[in-house]
C-alpha cells in the first residue's frame, strides 16, 4: 500500500503505531534460511515510505521513528544482498540526496551507523551470521543452509560483494565528503584548534582497518581527508605502525596511500580566506596541515632515508618531493585581497618555509642517498636470509622500485627542489658537482641514454642555480678533463628529445652567462653550442678540446682579450674610414670603464623609465658587435695542435652564423678577412664576407656555369647554405626553380631551433640588397630576389600559424616547461627581429630622412609585406601567442604621422597602388579610436575634390565605422570642424552608407549635432530620406541654428505641401519641432500644427501605419500646443465611434485617447461623467478584445497600458460616475478574459480590484461580485496560485486575496464552508499583508455563518493541504483528527524564536484589521498573535494532550511570555490565559525537568503585582530564554540561571536580572556569560520602559566605558554598538542619551578608533538612527517649530566628515554607504535651514557652519567607485585628488582593504539576479543623494584647481543623470539646475589646459544627451525645472563657443 502512491503511503503512516512495543524487536528477528524473514520484511516496509520521495513523509519517518530507522543498519553485513542494496540505495537517493532532510537529521540517523556501513565493504552474507543464542550449534546450522552461493571464492558471491561495496561506497562518499548533502562540517582552522568539528568522522576513520587495502576503501578515505583536512592530524598518528620503514609490500602500499592522500589535498589560499586577523604562527600551522604529515610520520620518513635499501628510500623520496612541490606552490601564491600587509605576507612565507624545512629530512641525508648508490653501499636488490624469506611469506614480495636510473633521477629532483626552496642553506653546503657528473659517467653502463641525459640535465640545473664560487671551471676532475669539457660534451651527447636538448643548452648558456663575460651575447653562445651538434661524432673530441681551451683561456685572462677586441675594432674602423678614425676615442678598456662611470652621473630624480633609457644610451656607446670569445677561438685555432680541417670548418661555420646575426656585419667581415685562410678560417668564408666589404678589398668570386650550380645545389643540405648561394646568382629563382622549391619546402616545415637564425640571415640579405638599391648598385633584376626573400618570411609566418593552431588544440601552451613555451618564445623573437629591423622601418611608407625615394617598386614590396606581417602578428596576439604590441604600435604611429606630414594629393591619390589607402585598410582592425580620430581629422583637411573619389570615400566610411565600433572614450572624439567636413563629403558624394554612419556618430556623441550647419540642414529638408530626417530631428533638439533654418524653410507653402505629401518621411522632424520649448517659435508651431492637424488625425485610424509610435509622439504635443475644445472633441468622437465599430484600441491610440480626454476635461468639465464612462468602457472593451486572443497577443505595451489605466482611475475618477448595465457587462467580459489568459498577471489583478472597489459598480453590485468570485474560485489555476509559496506566485496570491476580501466583505452570500480549507492551506500565520488579509477573510466567513468547528484544531499551510486532502479521500468515518503535535509542527521553530524577539506589541487579538508591520513594531515574517494565541489557548484546553517539552523547545512558551509585553490588554489577557492552561497541563506531564518549569511558572506568578500586568520586554526575553535553558542541563548558563531563580521567590520587574554578576564575571567562561547578558539587553530593548530599567542599573555608563577600554574585544564592541543603535531608535531615550550621557562626544571619540568594515557599518547605523530619530518631522519644520541646536548639528557633521577617510579604507557595503550619505545630506540641509532661521529672526548668535568641501565629495565618489568596481570613476577621482591634495593616496592600507572587500563579495554565496537588482537599486539611491549633496559643495571660482575639481564632479553628476534618467525624479531637478548654474558662472576663456577642455567636452556631451533624450516631465517642469531646458540650451551655446 505504501508503494502505491504518496497519498496511500501517508494514509498508512497515519494509521500505524510505530511505537508499539512489538515493532522494535522485529529488527532482530532474523532467519538465515528464509530470505523474507521478519527483519527483511520490516526493512522493506520502512524503506517503502522513503521510496515515495515525499519530503513530508520522509521528515516524519526520520523525526518520529528515528530510533527504529536507526536500528536497521546494525547487522546489515549479514542480510540478504537484495535487502542490503535496497536499504543502501534508498538511503542514498531519498535521504542523503534529499534537500528536505536537514543535516542535523542526517547526523542523528547516520552518526553512529557509519561503522556498520563501513563493514559492508566486506559483506559476509547470511551464511556468516551466528545467532547469539545458538552459537554453540553453529556448525550444524551451516550444513542446513540452502544458499545460492557456498563459499567466498565463488564468482557469483564476489560479484554480489562488489556490487554491495560499490553501493555503500557511493553512500559513504556522499555522507562523509559533501558539505551540502553530507554530515561533515568545515573547520576553518584545519584542526589546529582544540575543537573537533567532525568527531563523527574521526570515530569512523578509527574503525576502518587497513584503509590502504582495497581500492574503494582507499578512495573513500582519500576523499574524506580531502573534504576534511582537519582530520589529517588525527588520522595519521594511528597509522604509525603501518608506516614504520620495512622492506615489504604492505609498507609500500601504506606509503603509496600516504602520498596519494597528500597529493589530493588542494592548495588553499588560507591568507586570502581569512576574515579575521590570525597570528602568523597559527597561519603557518594551518597552511602546513594539508602539506606536511604529522611529526610521528615524518620521523618514519627520516628513518627510512637512513636505510640502505633503495626500495625504502625511493618511497620516502616520493613523499619528500611531493611536500617540496606543494610547499613551493604555497609560497608562490599571490594572496590578493587579503587582510594582511605585504610585510606580513613576506614574513608568513619565511616562517612557512622554516617550518617545512624544520620537519623535512636534512639535505645531507638526500645527498647520502646518491653517494651510497655511486659508491655501491646501497642495496639495490633484495636481501637474503631467513628474515627476508619469512617476511616475504607474510607480506608478499616487494616490488623493486629501485631501478637505478629512476632512483638517481628522483634523488636529483629532490636535491634541485631543496636548492630552489632553500637556496641560502643549500649554498652553505659544500657540494661537489663534478662528482655528480663523474658518478653518472661511472654508472653509465647500467643506465639508458635517456636516463643519462635527464640525470645530466638535473645536474646542470643544480649548477645553473648555484653560486659561482661553487663552480670550479679550470680544475681537472675526471680523466684529465675539466668540468667545462664535461659540460660541452654533455651538450653534444644529450638525448635526442628536442626538449631535453634545448633545456641542456639553455642551462649551459645560463651557467656561462654567470661569468659576466658574455653579457648581451646569449644568442652568440647559443650558436657556438648549436654548431657543436653539426660536427660528426667521430670528430667531436678535438673540436670540444678546442672550444674548451678557448673558453678556459678567456675565463683565466679576460682582460687581455678585451684589449685585443678594442684594438681590432679600432683597426676595422680605421680601415673603413680610410685612416681618419679617431683612435683616441676607443683605445683600451679604460674607455669602457669611463663609460660605466658615466652612469653615476644619471639624475636619480628621473623616473624609472627615463633612468633606464639613459643607462641604455650609455651602455650602447661601448657595445661591441661580437664577443671576445671570437678572438679567443681564433687565437686558439692558430695554435699548431688545432690547425685541423675539423676545427677550421667548425670555426668558419660558427663565424658565418654569427655574421648572419649582425645588423652591420662590416666589422666582423673585416676581422675575418684579415685572418689567414690556412690557419683560422676557410677561404670560402673569406670570399663570402666580401659581399659586405667595399670593392677595394676584393671582388666576390665569379659565378659558376649552370651545370656546376645545379650540381652544387644538389650537394647543399642546409637552408643557410642554399640561401647563401642566392647572393652569387643574378636571377636565382627564375633560372633555378629547384633552389626556390627547396627553400620553400624547408621553411614551411615549421618552427625549429634554427628558425630565428634563418630569419636573421634573410633580413641581412634584404638589408644588403636595400643598401645596394640606395647606392644605385642594383637594378630591377634584384627586385625579384627581394620579393622572394619576403616570400620566405611570409611562408615562415604561415607555418608558424599552422603550428600555433596545433599547439592550442593540444593545450601545449599551458605547460610551462613544455615545447609550447619554446614555440611561443621563437615566435616572439622572430616577430621582434622583423618588426624592429631599422632598415625596414625606414622603408615603411618611406620613413627615410631624405626626401629622395630610390625605388618606388621596392617601397611597394617592403610596405606590402610588412603590413601582411603586422596583421599576422596582431592575429597571434589575439590568441595570447604574441607580445610584440609595442613594435606593432610603432607602425601604427608611423601611419598616423604619414598622413599628417605627406602632401594630401599624394595621400589621397586615386590610383590602384595607393600605399596609404592600402595600408590603412589592411591595418584598420589594429587602429584605436585615437588613431582613427587623428587620421580622419587629417584627411578632412584636404580639398573637397580629393575626398570625393570612390576609393577615398570607401576609406572614410570604413574609418568612421571603425570609430563607431570602438566607442571612443574621453579625449578621442572628433572635433566639430572634422564632423562638418564629413557632412560636406556626405553631401558631395551622396553616400547613403556615410549618412547612416554620421547619424550613428550623432547618436553616440550628441554634441556633434551642434556642428551641423545651415547648408546640410537645407540639404536634409530638400532631399529627405529616413536617415537624414532622423539626423535632423536630433539637431532640432539642441541646435538653435537648426530650429531657425527649419522655421525659415517651413514658412514656404510649397515646402509644407512637400512635407504633407511625404509625411511619413518628415514625422521625426515634426516631432522634434513640436517638442521644442523655445518661446520664439510658439506662434509658428501653432500655425504648422493647424496645417497638419487633419492629415495627422486621419492617420490615427490607418491600422497599417508603420509610423504609429512616431505619429503618437507628434500628435500629443500638437494637442497641447493647439489646446482647443473642438480639436479634442473631434478626436474623442472619432475614437469612440472607432471602438463602437468593433475595433480595439492599440496602445498608441489609447495614449491619444487619454490625452485628448484630459485636454477636453480641462476646457469643459460639464460632461466629465459621460465621457469618462465612455472612455473607460472603450478601454475595457479593447482590453477584453486583446485578451480574448490569448497570451500571444498580450504584449509589454499592453502592460504599460494597464498601468496607465490604473493611474487614470485613481487620479481622475474621484467621484461616482454614471453606472450602466453596459459598463457592468463590459467589466464582466474584461474580467472573464483577463482571468482566463492572464491569471498570474499582478497588474491586471490590481486593476480588477480597483475597478471592483470603485463606485462604477454601484448598480447590480451583487450579481457582479458573485460572478467575479465564481470565476476566481473555479479557475483551474486558482489552487496552484494560492497554495504555491514560490516568489513567482506570491504577488498574484496577494492580489487575489485582496479581491476576495473585497468581494466577501461586500457580499456574504459568496461564502461557503468548503472554501475554508483553501484559505487555511494558503495561510502562513505571519504578519505579512497577505496573511493578515486571509485571517480577516476567515473571520468574514465565520461572521457569514460558516462553521469552523470542523477544522479545529486549525492546521495551516502545506500541512493543512495534506491533511484535508486525506480527509477528502478517506471520508469522515476513516478520517483521523489532527493531533496537537501536528499543529505545533506547522510552526517553524526558528521563525518562532524570531517572533518572540520581535513580538508585535500593538497587535490585538480581538480585531483582525490589516496593519503594517511598522505600526505593529515587528517584521512580516513573524507569527500573528491574533491567530497564534487563540490557537494555543484551544490546544491547551483539557480535551487535548500537549507535549510540554515540545511546547517549550519550539518557543511557544517564550512567545506567550513575550505577549505579556504587549500594549493591548486583550493580547496580554489571552497570554495569561494560555499560561494558566499550560500550567495545568504541566502538572500531568512526564517531563524530566518538570520541577524546574513548574517553579518558573510559580516564580512568574509571584512576581506579578496586579492582574493583567504589562511586563517590560527585557524581562519577558529573560524569562523566555530561562525556560529554554532549563531544558538543557549541559549548557554553561544552566547553573547560573537555575541558581538565580532559586535565590528569590519573585522577580524584580524593574531591574535587569543578574546584569552585574554576568557582565563582571570572573569565571573561565566570562566571555560567554558577558555575551549572553549583552545579547539579552540588545534583544529586550524595544521601548522607553526598557531604557529606564537599563538606565537605573547604570548599564549605559558601563557599556560605553567598556567599549573604549583595552580589555574589550571586537565582537563585544559590536554588541555594544547594537545596543546603542536600538536605544537611539527610541526618541525619548535618544534625547536622554545626548543630554545626560554625552553620547555625541562619545561617538566623536569612538569614530577615531574604528577599524574593520563590520564595526564601521555598526557605527554608521548608530549615527543614522540617532539623527533620524531626533530630526524633526517635515511638518514640524514648516510650522516653525524650533530646530535642533546648531551646536549639536555641527558636532554630528564633524563626526560624519571624520568618517570619510575610514570609509575609504574599509569600503562598506552599499547599504551602509547609503545610510551614511543620507545622514550627511540630512545634516547639511538641516544646518542650512537652522542657519537661515537664525538669520531671519535676527539672532545675535554667531553661527559657524562647515560646508562640504570638494575633497569630501571626491572622497565620497572614490568610495562609491571602489564599492561598485567602477574603474573609470576610480581613476578619475584618484587623479583629481592627487592634483588637489598631493598627500593622496595615504598609506592606510587602502588597497588591501579594497582587495579584501572584493574577495569577500566574491565569496558570499551565489550572486543571484535578485541580489544584483537590489544592488543596482541601492546604487541609484546612493547616486540620487550624492547629486543632492553636490548642491552643498563650495567652489572657489578664482582657484583653477577648485574649478577643475568641481567640473569633474559635475561631469560625473551629469553622466549619471543621463544614464539613470534622473530627469524623471523631481528631487534631483534642483541639483541639476544648481550644476547648470554653477558651470555657467565659470569663465571658460581662462581655462586653456587640455584637462579643462576634455572636462568641458564631456559636460557638453552629457548636457546634449539630457536635453535630447531625457526631457523634463511636463508635470514637474513648472514646479522644479524653472526653465531648466532654456538654461541648458544657453549653457550649450557657451560651451560650443569654448
Amino acid at each position: 500500500m505504501a508503494d502505491q502512491s504518496t497519498e496511500s503511503a501517508r494514509d498508512v503512516m497515519l494509521q500505524i503505531n510505530f511505537n508499539h512495543p512489538a515493532v522494535k524487536p522485529l529488527v532482530n528477528r532474523r532467519d538465515a534460511k528464509d530470505p523474507e524473514d521478519a527483519r527483511s520484511c520490516l526493512l522493506h516496509f520502512l524503506m517503502s515510505f522513503l521510496v515515495t520521495g515525499s519530503s513530508d513523509i520522509i521528515k516524519y519517518i526520520l523525526e518520529q521513528q528515528c530510533e527504529l530507522i536507526h536500528s536497521i543498519f546494525q547487522g546489515l553485513q549479514y542480510d540478504h544482498p537484495s535487502t542490503v542494496l535496497h536499504v543502501v540505495n534508498t538511503s542514498l537517493n531519498k535521504v542523503v540526496q534529499s534537500t528536505s532532510v536537514s543535516k542535523s537529521q542526517k547526523v542523528k540517523l547516520f552518526g553512529d551507523n557509519l561503522k556498520h556501513l563501513g563493514l559492508l565493504y566486506n559483506w559476509k552474507g547470511p551464511r556468516k551470521w551466528v545467532n547469539p543464542k545458538k552459537q554453540a550449534a553453529k556448525k550444524q546450522q551451516d550444513d542446513q543452509f540452502d544458499l545460492t552461493f557456498d563459499t567466498e571464492d565463488d564468482p557469483e558471491f564476489q560479484q554480489i560483494q562488489s556490487s554491495i561495496a560499490q553501493s555503500v561506497h557511493s553512500l559513504l562518499t556522499q555522507l562523509c565528503c559533501s558539505y551540502k548533502t553530507g554530515i561533515v562540517f568545515q573547520d576553518k582552522h584545519y584542526g589546529t584548534s582544540n575543537k573537533n568539528e567532525n568527531h563523527i568522522i574521526t570515530s569512523f576513520l578509527m574503525t576502518l582497518s587497513n584503509p590502504y587495502e582495497g581500492d574503494l576503501k582507499q578512495d573513500l578515505v582519500i576523499k574524506i581527508l580531502q573534504a576534511c583536512p582537519d582530520q589529517l592530524q588525527k588520522f595519521w598518528p594511528n597509522m604509525k605502525h603501518h608506516l614504520t620503514p620495512r622492506d615489504s609490500l604492505k609498507w609500500a602500499s601504506a606509503m603509496s596511500f600516504l602520498g596519494e592522500v597528500y597529493e589530493n589535498q588542494s592548495l588553499v589560499d588560507i591568507i586570502s580566506k581569512c576574515k579575521d586577523h590570525i597570528p602568523l604562527a597559527k597561519l603557518v600551522t594551518m597552511a602546513s596541515v594539508p602539506i606536511l604529515p604529522p611529526t610521528v610520520i615524518m620521523s618514519c620518513i627520516v628513518h627510512g632515508l637512513k636505510q640502505n635499501k633503495t626500495f625504502v628510500r625511493s618511497h620516502c623520496l616520493d613523499l619528500v618531493s611531493q611536500i617540496l612541490v606543494k610547499s613551493r606552490g604555497i609560497t608562490q601564491l599571490s594572496y590578493k585581497g587579503s587582510l594582511f600587509t605585504v610585510d606580513e605576507i613576506c614574513e608568513f612565507r619565511k616562517l612557512f618555509k622554516e617550518n617545512i624545512h624544520k620537519n623535512l629530512p636534512d639535505v645531507k641525508a638526500i645527498l647520502k642517498c646518491w653517494t651510497d648508490v655511486v659508491k655501491g653501499k646501497a642495496n639495490i636488490g633484495l636481501d637474503d636470509g631467513d628474515n627476508q624469506q619469512e617476511q616475504m611469506k607474510t607480506d608478499g614480495e616487494p616490488k623493486d622500485q629501485g631501478h637505478l636510473g629512476e632512483f638517481l633521477l628522483k634523488t636529483l629532483k629532490v636535491i634541485c627542489m631543496y636548492q630552489q626552496m632553500y637556496h641560502e642553506q643549500f649554498s652553505a653546503i659544500r657540494v661537489d658537482f663534478v662528482s655528480f657528473l663523474n658518478g653518472i659517467t661511472k654508472l653509465k653502463t647500467d643506465l639508458s641514454n635517456e636516463e643519462v641525459s635527464h640525470l645530466r640535465l638535473h645536474v646542470l640545473k643544480l649548477l645553473a642555480n648555484s653560486d659561482m664560487h661553487q663552480v670550479s671551471w679550470v680544475k681537472e676532475k675526471f680523466e684529465g678533463h675539466s668540468m667545462l669539457y664535461l659540460l660541452l660534451e654533455m651538450s653534444v651527447n644529450v638525448s635526442s628529445t628536442p626538449t631535453v636538448q634545448l633545456s641542456t643548452r639553455n642551462l649551459i648558456i645560463k651557467l656561462l652567462m654567470k661569468t659576466g663575460l658574455f653579457d648581451s651575447f646569449e644568442d652568440e653562445l647559443n650558436i657556438w653550442l648549436l654548431q657543436l651538434n653539426q660536427v660528426p661524432s667521430s670528430k667531436q673530441k678535438v673540436v670540444l678540446q678546442f672550444i674548451e681551451l678557448a673558453l678556459l683561456s678567456l675565463i683565466k685572462d679576460p682582460q687581455t682579450y678585451s684589449d685585443q677586441l678594442i684594438e681590432v675594432l679600432v683597426d676595422c674602423a680605421d680601415t673603413e674610414t680610410g685612416g681618419d678614425f679617431d683612435k683616441q676615442s676607443v683605445t683600451s678598456t679604460s674607455n669602457i670603464l669611463d663609460a660605466i662611470l658615466e652612469m653615476d652621473d644619471i639624475d636619480l630624480s628621473l623616473n624609472q623609465a627615463e633612468a633606464e633609457d639613459n643607462i641604455t644610451d650609455v651602455a650602447m656607446s661601448f657595445h661591441t658587435p661580437f664577443s671576445i670569445l671570437v678572438l679567443a677561438a681564433v687565437s686558439e685555432a692558430k695554435r699548431g695542435m688545432f690547425q685541423s680541417k675539423n676545427v677550421k670548418n667548425y670555426l668558419s661555420a660558427t663565424l658565418r652564423m654569427i655574421l648572419h646575426m649582425q645588423y652591420d656585419p662590416s666589422q666582423l667581415c673585416l676581422f675575418i678577412h684579415q685572418q689567414n685562410p690556412e690557419t683560422a678560417v676557410s677561404a670560402k668564408l673569406k670570399d663570402y664576407v666580401l659581399n659586405w666589404l667595399p670593392e677595394s678589398f676584393g671582388k666576390v668570386s665569379p659565378g659558376m656555369n649552370s651545370k656546376k650550380i645545379a650540381k652544387k645545389i644538389s650537394k647543399i643540405s642546409t637552408f643557410s647554405g642554399m640561401l647563401q648561394l642566392c647572393l652569387k646568382l643574378e636571377n636565382p629563382f627564375s633560372d633555378y626553380p629547384d633552389l626556390r622549391d627547396c627553400l620553400l619546402s624547408v621553411i614551411e616545415e615549421g618552427i625549429t631551433e634554427e628558425s630565428l637564425l634563418w630569419t636573421k640571415q634573410i633580413l641581412l640579405y634584404i638589408r644588403t640588397l636595400i643598401n645596394r638599391f640606395e647606392q644605385g648598385k642594383s637594378d630591377d633584376i634584384h627586385l625579384g630576389l627581394v620579393e622572394f626573400l619576403f616570400k620566405l618570411l611570409n611562408s615562415q609566418e604561415n607555418s608558424m600559424d599552422v603550428q600555433i593552431e596545433g599547439a592550442l588544440e593540444n593545450d601545449i601552451v599551458i605547460h610551462e616547461t613544455g615545447h609550447g613555451v619554446g614555440l611561443k618564445c621563437q615566435v616572439v623573437y622572430i616577430e621582434e627581429a622583423v618588426l624592429n629591423d631599422p632598415q625596414l622601418k625606414q622603408w615603411f611608407l618611406w620613413n627615410g630622412e631624405n626626401s629622395h625615394l630610390p625605388c618606388s617598386d621596392l617601397l611597394n614590396i617592403i610596405t606590402h609585406n610588412l603590413v601582411s606581417f603586422i596583421k599576422q602578428t596582431y592575429q597571434r596576439s589575439q590568441k595570447k601567442f604574441s607580445t610584440t604590441k609595442d613594435s606593432v604600435q610603432w607602425y601604427i604611429d608611423t601611419l598616423c604621422q604619414y598622413v599628417k606630414q605627406e602632401r594630401p594629393e599624394v595621400v589621397l591619390a586615386d590610383s590602384d597602388d595607393n600605399l596609404f589607402v592600402m595600408t590603412t585598410l589592411q591595418l584598420l582592425p589594429l587602429l584605436s579610436s585615437k588613431d582613427v580620430t587623428q587620421i580622419i581629422s587629417q584627411l578632412t583637411k584636404a580639398e573637397a575634390q580629393l575626398l570625393q573619389n570612390a576609393r577615398v570615400v570607401d576609406l572614410v566610411e570604413k574609418l568612421v565605422q571603425h570609430y563607431i565600433d570602438c566607442r571612443p572614450k574621453s579625449g578621442n572624439k572628433l572635433n566639430i570642424s572634422t564632423f562638418n567636413k564629413l557632412l560636406d563629403v556626405s553631401m558631395a558624394c551622396d553616400s547613403s552608407r556615410l549618412e547612416t554612419l554620421l547619424l550613428n556618430m550623432c547618436v553616440l556623441h550628441t554634441s556633434l549635432c551642434i556642428a551641423v550647419d545651415e547648408s546640410y540642414i537645407r540639404h536634409c529638408l530638400n532631399s529627405p530620406n529616413k536617415t537624414k530626417t532622423k539626423l535632423l530631428s536630433l539637431c532640432l533638439k539642441i541646435n538653435i541654428e537648426a530650429m531657425r533654418v527649419c522655421q525659415d524653410w517651413m514658412s514656404r507653402k510649397s515646402n509644407l505641401h512637400q512635407m504633407k505629401n511625404m509625411l511619413g518621411m518628415y514625422l521625426p522632424v515634426l516631432k522634434s519641432f513640436f517638442l521644442s520649448t523655445n518661446s520664439e517659435v510658439e506662434d509658428f508651431q501653432r500655425k504648422v500644427a493647424q496645417y497638419f492637424w487633419n492629415t495627422l488625425v486621419d492617420k490615427i485610424f490607418e491600422t497599417t501605419s508603420e509610423d504609429e509610435e512616431m505619429l503618437t509622439d507628434v500628435l500629443i504635443p500638437m494637442m497641447t500646443i493647439l489646446f482647443e475644445e473642438a480639436k479634442a472633441f473631434s478626436i474623442l468622437e472619432r475614437l469612440a465611434s472607432y471602438v463602437e465599430d468593433g475595433n480595439p484600441l492599440t496602445f498608441h491610440q489609447y495614449l491619444i485617447y487619454e490625452e485628448a480626454l484630459k485636454n477636453y476635461l480641462k476646457i469643459n468639465s460639464s460632461n466629465s461623467g459621460k465621457w469618462t464612462t465612455l472612455f473607460l468602457a472603450d478601454v475595457l472593451k479593447s482590453l477584453a478584445a486583446i485578451l480574448s486572443g490569448g497570451k500571444g497577443d498580450f504584449l509589454n505595451s499592453h502592460i504599460v497600458m494597464i498601468e496607465k489605466i490604473y493611474l487614470f482611475i485613481q487620479e481622475e475618477l474621484e467621484s461616482p460616475i454614471e453606472s450602466t448595465t453596459d459598463i457592468n457587462d463590459i467589466l464582466l467580459k474584461f474580467v472573464k478574459y483577463a482571468l482566463r489568459s492572464q491569471f498570474h498577471n499582478v497588474k491586471l489583478l490590481e486593476l480588477i480590484h480597483l475597478l471592483l472597489s470603485h463606485p462604477i459598480c454601484t448598480s447590480q453590485q451583487t450579481s457582479v461580485y458573485k460572478t467575479v468570485s465564481e470565476r476566481i474560485l473555479t479557475h483551474s489555476q486558482f489552487l496552484d496560485v494560492m497554495l504555491n509559496e514560490s516568489d513567482e506566485y506570491i504577488q498574484a496570491k496577494g492580489a487575489l486575496v485582496k479581491i476576495m476580501t473585497l468581494l466577501v466583505g461586500s457580499e456574504s452570500e459568496i461564502c461557503q464552508s468548503g472554501h475554508v480549507s483553501i484559505w487555511l492551506g494558503a495561510y502562513g500565520a505571519s504578519l505579512s499583508e497577505t496573511d493578515q488579509m486571509i485571517l480577516k477573510l476567515i473571520h468574514l466567513y465565520e461572521l457569514a455563518g460558516c462553521k469552523l468547528h470542523d477544522y479545529k484544531p486549525f492546521l495551516f499551510g502545506p500541512t493543512a493541504v495534506e491533511h484535508h486532502s486525506v480527509r477528502k479521500n478517506l471520508g469522515p468515518s476513516l478520517f483521523k483528527q489532527a493531533s496537537v503535535e501536528q499543529v505545533l509542527r506547522c510552526f517553524d521553530p526558528v521563525n518562532m524564536e524570531t517572533s518572540t524577539l520581535l513580538f508585535p506589541l500593538r497587535r490585538s487579538v480581538v480585531t483582525v484589521e490589516v496593519l503594517s508591520c511598522g505600526e505593529l513594531k515587528s517584521k512580516p515574517r513573524c507569527y500573528d498573535p491574533a491567530f497564534v494565541l487563540p490557537l494555543l489557548s484551544h490546544l491547551l484546553s483539557p480535551e487535548y494532550l500537549v507535549d510540554c517539552r515540545l511546547f517549550i523547545e519550539n518557543c511557544f512558551l517564550g512567545y506567550t511570555l513575550a505577549a505579556l509585553s504587549s500594549h493591548e490588554t486583550t493580547t496580554r489577557a489571552a497570554a495569561y490565559h494560555v499560561l494558566i492552561n499550560f500550567q495545568s497541563h504541566l502538572e500531568g506531564a512526564r517531563l524530566h525537568e518538570k520541577p524546574q518549569i513548574q517553579y518558573l511558572m510559580e516564580f512568574i506568578k509571584n512576581s506579578l503585582v496586579k492582574e493583567n500586568t504589562k511586563l517590560p520586554c527585557v524581562i519577558t526575553v529573560f524569562l523566555a530564554r530561562a525556560a529554554q535553558i532549563l531544558l538543557e542541563p549541559g549548557e554553561h548558563m544552566y547553573q547560573l540561571i537555575n541558581g538565580f531563580l532559586l535565590l528569590k521567590p519573585s522577580l524584580d520587574l524593574l531591574n535587569v536580572p543578574e546584569f552585574y554578576k554576568l557582565f563582571n564575571s570572573s569565571a573561565m567562561e566570562y566571555k560567554e556569560e558577558r555575551a549572553w547578558i549583552i545579547d539579552l539587553i540588545a534583544d529586550g530593548l524595544r521601548e522607553t520602559a526598557d531604557y529606564r530599567i537599563l538606565q537605573k542599573r547604570y548599564v549605559y555608563k558601563l557599556l560605553l566605558c567598556y567599549h573604549d577600554s583595552a580589555i574589550s574585544d571586537r565582537k563585544t564592541q559590536l554588541r555594544v554598538l547594537k545596543i546603542i543603535e536600538k536605544t537611539c531608535a527610541i526618541k525619548t531615550a535618544a534625547l536622554d542619551m545626548v543630554k545626560n550621557h554625552g553620547l555625541v562626544i562619545w561617538l566623536s571619540s569612538a569614530a577615531i578608533s574604528i577599524g574593520d568594515g563590520a564595526k564601521m557599518s555598526a557605527f554608521i547605523e548608530v549615527l543614522h538612527t540617532l539623527w533620524m530619530t531626533l530630526l524633526p518631522e517635515e511638518r514640524d519644520l514648516q510650522r516653525d517649530i524650533k530646530c535642533l541646536p546648531i551646536t549639536f548639528i555641527n558636532q554630528m557633521l564633524l563626526i560624519a566628515t571624520s568618517l570619510l577617510d575610514t570609509l575609504r579604507n574599509s569600503v562598506p557595503t552599499l547599504e551602509t554607504y547609503y545610510s551614511y550619505i543620507q545622514v550627511l545630506h540630512s545634516i547639511l540641509l538641516h544646518q542650512q535651514l537652522s542657519t537661515s532661521k537664525h538669520q531671519n529672526i535676527g539672532s545675535n548668535l554667531t553661527v559657524f557652519t562647515t560646508p562640504l568641501s570638494l575633497r569630501h565629495f571626491h572622497l565620497l565618489l572614490h568610495v562609491l567607485a571602489e564599492m561598485c568596481n567602477d574603474k573609470p570613476l576610480k581613476e578619475e577621482t584618484e587623479k583629481i585628488l592627487a592634483i588637489m591634495f598631493p598627500s593622496f593616496p595615504d598609506t592606510n592600507g587602502t588597497t588591501d582593504a579594497m582587495k579584501k572587500n572584493e574577495t569577500s563579495i566574491k565569496e558570499e554565496g551565489d550572486n543571484t539576479k535578485e541580489t544584483d537588482d537590489a544592488d543596482e537599486w541601492r546604487r541609484l539611491a546612493v547616486e540620487k543623494v550624492l547629486l543632492q549633496l553636490l548642491t552643498q559643495v563650495q567652489m572657489d571660482s578664482k582657484n583653477n584647481l577648485h574649478v577643475v575639481s568641481y567640473l569633474s564632479a559635475c561631469k560625473w553628476a551629469l553622466q549619471r543623470v543621463k544614464q539613470s534618467n534622473f530627469l524623471k525624479v523631481p528631487e534631483v531637478l534642483p541639483a541639476i539646475g544648481h550644476v547648470v548654474n554653477k558651470v555657467s558662472e565659470i569663465d571658460f576663456n581662462k581655462l586653456d589646459d587640455v584637462t579643462y577642455k576634455e572636462l568641458l567636452r564631456d559636460i557638453m556631451e552629457s548636457l546634449c544627451d539630457m536635453y535630447m533624450n531625457g526631457r523634463v516631465e511636463p508635470e514637474t517642469k513648472d514646479r522644479h525645472a524653472d526653465n531648466l531646458e532654456s538654461r541648458i540650451s544657453l549653457l550649450l551655446q557657451k560651451l560650443t563657443t569654448a
